[in-house]
């Protein structure tokens, strides 16, 4: 979430000191992410430790019970959410959920070059967790791939649209014009799927009154939102 959700940071605060029994010198929001439900901050706590604090929406608790479990079967790799006093691993807070992490200074592998010995590592946390033997009470909440032709699908007809459709609304108009501007690069392998990334990475950041005027509001959540983002930016 880019834009900090409408709480007074007194509350989140009040609300942090009540469920983990953080006295909370400093709060961040941290502008970053594609999730829309989710918004993230920084928080200190009086005795200097830092804290990535998760402000979730729709929260199902799968999010965290996949973790802890690979976390409890060998996946030390795994970052876990830190417990709630009543040894929960998230906090009730309005329509919102809250999940505390520890706090991680450092950069990730689009900001620097990974060395052989990382490669490693991270090679070996992922046959951990491919390999891992999941409860079937557990597998039957994880979300599976199903490698529906939706989104392709619904790419095609936005691309007709902005051959056939005006636009009216100013961002749509001038998302339509780069759309167009692109249409050359269809035609060779790898234009298009540059200018296919660039269209839906563009997409991405309009305004929800906005989409209604390029695309089927409806079909766009922002579950797949994000995931599409994941998947077009790696």
């Amino acid at each position: 979430m880019l834009t900090k959700p409408d709480i007074s940071d007194e509350l989140i605060i009040s609300r942090l000191q009540e469920a983990y029994g953080l006295q909370v010198v400093e709060l961040t929001f941290l502008p970053i992410g594609a999730d829309l439900r989710t918004a993230v901050y920084r928080v200190v706590a009086d005795d200097g430790t830092a804290y990535f604090m998760k402000l979730r929406r729709k929260f199902k608790d799968v999010i965290v019970r996949v973790p802890l479990f690979l976390k409890e079967n060998g996946v030390q790799e795994i970052i876990i959410p830190y417990e709630t006093r009543s040894s929960q691993h998230w906090a009730d807070f309005g329509e919102y959920k809250i999940i505390m992490y520890p706090f991680i200074e450092g950069q990730d592998g689009f900001e620097r070059e990974l060395t052989d010995q990382h490669r490693r590592t991270i090679g070996a946390a992922f046959r951990k967790i491919h390999t891992a033997q999941v409860p079937p009470e557990l597998k039957e909440s994880i979300r599976k791939e199903t490698f529906s032709t939706e989104w392709r699908d619904d790419m095609k007809s936005y691309l007709a649209q902005v051959e056939k459709k005006v636009f009216t609304e100013p961002t749509a108009a001038r998302l339509a014009e780069f759309m167009k501007s692109k249409q050359s690069e269809k035609s060779r392998g790898f234009g298009q799927r540059y200018s296919i990334r660039n269209i839906c990475l563009s997409t991405l950041y309009l305004e929800p009154e906005v989409l209604p005027n390029l695309v089927l509001q409806r079909k766009v959540t922002s579950e797949k939102l994000q995931l599409s983002k994941f998947f077009l930016a790696v």
